[in-house]
């Protein structure tokens, strides 16, 4: 396999929480959820406690954004444009979707042979479809483009090749077929629940995946590819993420 093809691969699929550098990061942490009404009249009050000023009431159906949730079981949402809560009992979540994107408004710094990269993105998109990073390190510079679909995600080049970094549905021996440029591999799922220590920070609950070429990559939840090796070998790492000034 040509290593400058499978550094640039690597490095392409990159993605990360919105927290900034440094941190630890918990990969299923959000920050807002989704849910629906199923009680027929619900009610809103002012605070968590069923004793608290009644401020309105939801019709069941009715969709919400939960902003936190108490452990004596009220969700914090939005009423008229001010701070309310309901009761969680009476709400029907939303099942969240991991994204495997990278996120545009963030820097991320790899280091690969002793050298760093950096990726950042104006949100611009190729083909209408695809978010555009440009990449620079090393005297180098090059295009890489991603997307994510309900079938995977995939990353690749304006006016070249693409292939798919991750299969979904995501789940321990989920396998596909993709490709590096040159040659065709097996790609499968060994696990979803390492924890993995980079320069910038710790992930919980990572996916690691095997390729019948001897590449073994590490993605985190929200987060993206955080460390990858070849043969035992490690390729490329992440080692700063931060905000865009």
């Amino acid at each position: 396999m040509n290593v400058s093809k499978l550094f640039k691969m690597m490095m392409a699929i990159l993605f990360i929480s919105s927290l900034a550098f440094p941190f630890t990061a918990t990969a299923d942490a959000a920050s807002t959820s989704s849910a629906t009404v199923t009680a027929s009249n619900l009610n809103v009050r002012e605070k968590a406690s069923d004793k608290a000023k009644k401020v309105g009431s939801l019709k069941k159906g009715t969709k919400v954004t939960v902003y936190s949730k108490t452990k004596s079981g009220w969700s914090e949402i939005r009423y008229n444009k001010k701070k309310a809560y309901v009761s969680t009992e009476f709400l029907k979540f939303k099942k969240k979707v991991a994204s495997y994107k990278m996120d545009t408004s963030k820097v991320y710094v790899y280091k690969s042979n002793g050298k760093k990269y950096t990726y950042s993105s104006t949100g611009a998109k190729y083909n209408k479809v695809w978010t555009i990073w440009n990449v620079k390190g090393a005297g180098e510079s090059w295009t890489d483009i991603e997307k994510e679909t309900s079938e995977g995600y995939y990353i690749g080049w304006p006016e070249s090749e693409y292939f798919i970094a991750l299969g979904y549905p995501l789940k321990v021996g989920a396998k596909w077929e993709s490709w590096d440029g040159s040659n065709t591999y097996i790609a499968k799922v060994t696990s979803m629940s390492k924890t993995v220590k980079t320069p910038a920070g710790t992930f919980n609950k990572v996916v690691e995946v095997k390729e019948s070429d001897g590449s073994t990559r590490y993605y985190a939840k929200n987060v993206g590819l955080i460390k990858a090796f070849v043969n035992g070998e490690k390729t490329s790492e992440l080692v700063e993420l931060k905000k865009k000034k």
